[in-house]
């Protein structure tokens, strides 16, 4: 019976001892500063991160944190190395610039070295307001084809695209930057279309445009 009991005790210990993820430390660092627009002005309610980049340039899980009145944020890391600090705030109509189509030389975003101290008063800065992308797919009859693909690039530079999956009524919306764009859609059954065959559009700054792509099959 003893002996029984000793073998419930280490099994419990066993069981109860905490899980670590690979990389993960118990180190915390914080990074803190202030989000502004392009004007200098200080940008409330915006989401902001740090990418951790490490020597072959991959980018770790990314955790926003969303700025005070005041602009002002606090993120904590927990690892050393080189980051990048990021924010968007597509309420507002600024892209998401962790997307390559997204990316804006005139944004401000430090990169950012950890070590043993915290880093204080770092300036991020936005670039460019672009514009909403509302749009729906349907079919020749005009009835939505859910969950099809839609592809929207860069008309300059096809390699900077982002992919979004439509739902179940065609439906998809995305904070696009001020560039002009292409926007095409593939599904299984259809044949793949580019919107407006494959006409160049560009929104300007707060516009919020609607868009719909017909598929033939």
């Amino acid at each position: 019976m003893r002996l029984t009991r000793i073998v419930t005790v280490l099994l419990c210990i066993t069981v109860s001892a905490p899980i670590r993820l690979s990389g993960w430390s118990d180190e915390q660092h914080t990074l803190q500063g202030t989000v502004v627009d392009s004007h200098g002005a200080v940008v409330a309610r915006a989401s902001v991160s740090a990418m951790q980049v490490d020597g072959m340039s991959n980018a770790g899980e990314l955790n926003w944190v969303t700025t005070d009145e005041l602009g002002q944020f606090r993120l904590i890391v927990h690892k050393r190395g080189g980051y990048v600090v990021r924010a968007k705030k597509e309420a507002d109509g600024y892209p998401d610039p962790t997307f390559l189509l997204c990316a804006d030389s005139a944004a401000k975003f430090p990169e950012v070295q950890v070590h043993d101290a915290n880093i204080a008063d770092l300036v991020v800065a936005l670039g460019a307001k672009g514009g909403t992308l509302l749009g729906a797919v349907v079919d020749d009859s005009g009835q939505a084809v859910p969950h099809v693909t839609v592809k929207i690039e860069d008309a300059d530079g096809p390699s900077a695209f982002v992919e979004l999956t439509a739902d179940e009524k065609g439906r998809f919306r995305f904070v696009v930057p001020p560039k002009p764009l292409r926007i095409s859609a593939t599904a299984s059954g259809y044949r793949p279309t580019l919107f407006q065959g494959g006409e160049r559009i560009r929104l300007a700054e707060g516009e919020q445009r609607e868009v719909v792509v017909r598929m033939d099959k």
